[in-house]
């Protein structure tokens, strides 16, 4: 048998945290010499320390641990279990690696006075024709879904597109959802067609809008938000409609973040006194 040092000089485990494991009956002495209080292991339970180890090693509590000691051996439990755990560690690294382009362009609008000096465009929109795909979806990376399914439809049903074809987003919401969110996809095309599988056609009306032409991600919108609160205070003009994104350079998984190009579009109408 081995005293407690030297169990721990061979597991690489300190005294210390083996007298918590033994408290919290993670890993217990095979034997205490009552006439001392000495403690004693067994050879056999340094396999047990590595394990433990291990398991720590990936980030996984001591509670947890505890639990999983008795299911090592369970190969196939084993590795359902690491696999969930690894779909984990990944969501929590994308997580983390959002927030971080998140921090260096909040870092941007510190060091750069002007990062809100947007450039807003009063225009009329024509009457167009479109093909549009309205959905309820949880999050807004589904946008991208909808457009997938919008173009695979308009290529099956040759339907010819405008050019350039404005691939458009609208948000029907009355209020910012981040769940159960209700989009709508548009493309304007030319000529006129029958609903189809899963696109209606419908022709808009012509509008007024402003819009904020930008490139890259989204983490001007607040600035830019406050800057078209201001046009309409400054302008006399007030929301009359969705707000919707016409995508130039629209998200996806071929062009960085950094070339998108979006037209941020809000439909105004005058102020009436």
């Amino acid at each position: 048998m081995l005293k407690i040092r030297e169990f721990s000089v061979l597991s690489q485990i300190g005294v210390r945290m083996l007298r918590h494991y033994d408290k919290i009956g993670l890993l217990s002495p095979a034997y205490v010499d009552k006439s001392n209080s000495y403690r004693y292991y067994n050879e056999e339970q340094l396999l047990i320390a590595n394990t433990i180890q291990t398991l720590k090693s990936l980030g996984i509590s001591l509670k947890e641990i505890k639990s999983l000691l008795d299911k090592c051996n369970d190969s196939k439990y084993m590795s359902s279990y690491l696999n969930d755990l690894l779909i984990k560690r990944q969501k929590e690294l994308k997580d983390i690696e959002n927030n971080i382009t998140h921090i260096n362009s909040v870092l941007k609008t510190i060091d750069n006075s002007s990062i809100y000096s947007f450039k807003i465009n009063l225009k009329k929109i024509p009457r167009q024709n479109v093909v549009s795909l309205r959905k309820k979806v949880n999050s807004y990376q589904e946008e991208k879904e909808l457009f997938q399914t919008i173009l695979r439809e308009i290529t099956e049903q040759d339907i010819k597109l405008q050019n350039p074809p404005y691939n458009i987003s609208i948000y029907h919401d009355k209020e910012f959802k981040d769940a159960n969110i209700d989009i709508e996809i548009q493309c304007s095309v030319i000529g006129e067609y029958s609903n189809l599988h899963n696109i209606t056609f419908k022709t808009e009306s012509p509008k007024t809008i402003i819009s904020v032409v930008m490139q890259g991600d989204f983490d001007f919108m607040n600035g830019l938000n406050l800057a078209v609160a201001n046009w309409l205070k400054d302008n006399h003009y007030v929301f009359a409609g969705s707000m919707y994104n016409i995508y130039h350079k629209p998200p996806n998984d071929c062009v960085g973040s950094e070339n998108w190009l979006t037209e941020v579009c809000f439909p105004v109408e005058k102020e009436t006194s």
